[in-house]
């Protein structure tokens, strides 16, 4: 019985008391125990999926602009997800990562420069067509105005969003790291 421990401990690297606890119960009784019983985690990759669901389901109700954002840095991560990239280096280097985020909040922001230069270019084609008597009361549209509010960009909002884009960016890797087989440890 010993060395049948110690054999198993060696190739299955489980714990001793748990191997005894299964000897015990198989032996009261001389049941034999069924082989999924056997081992120390049978179901070890359903806790795995559990919690990738899990945390699917969190990131749907992300607000809009982090899931916008989280779109684009996944795209970006797709690219970078390869044998021997920085991502999966044991100690990534910091400076490669902030400037990453860096390089992607400016994206960012030219994307949404032209969308709201796009934005104000239709509403300027729509203010045109008013009648003459509305544009004469001085008035200006009341979505003019929302639209102004929406495209904010001031250097303030831009480092609100850039420190959401390194949050985004830094929890994404964590996550490639630890899915794949590359990098670290899986969840268990």
């Amino acid at each position: 019985m010993a060395i049948a421990i110690v054999a198993l401990k060696h190739f299955f690297g489980i714990r001793i008391e748990y191997i005894k606890e299964l000897w015990d119960v198989s032996m009261r009784g001389n049941r034999v125990l069924p082989f999924y019983m056997t081992y120390p985690m049978p179901m070890a990759y359903e806790d795995e999926d559990v919690m990738l669901r899990d945390l699917e389901y969190l990131q749907q109700m992300y607000p809009q602009d982090a899931k916008k954002y989280q779109k684009k840095i996944v795209s970006i991560l797709d690219k970078m997800d390869y044998e021997g990239s920085m991502i999966y280096d044991d100690y990534p280097d910091q400076f490669m990562l902030y400037k990453l985020s860096r390089d992607i909040t400016e994206m960012i922001r030219k994307d949404e420069i032209a969308e709201a230069a796009k934005k104000m270019e239709q509403q300027s084609d729509m203010d045109a067509d008013y009648s003459a008597s509305e544009a004469a009361d001085g008035v200006a549209s009341p979505s003019r105005n929302m639209m102004e509010q929406e495209t904010d960009l001031s250097p303030e909002r831009w480092k609100q969003i850039g420190d959401m884009v390194q949050v985004l960016l830094f929890y994404e890797i964590y996550k490639r790291r630890h899915n794949s087989g590359r990098g670290m440890l899986k969840f268990f």
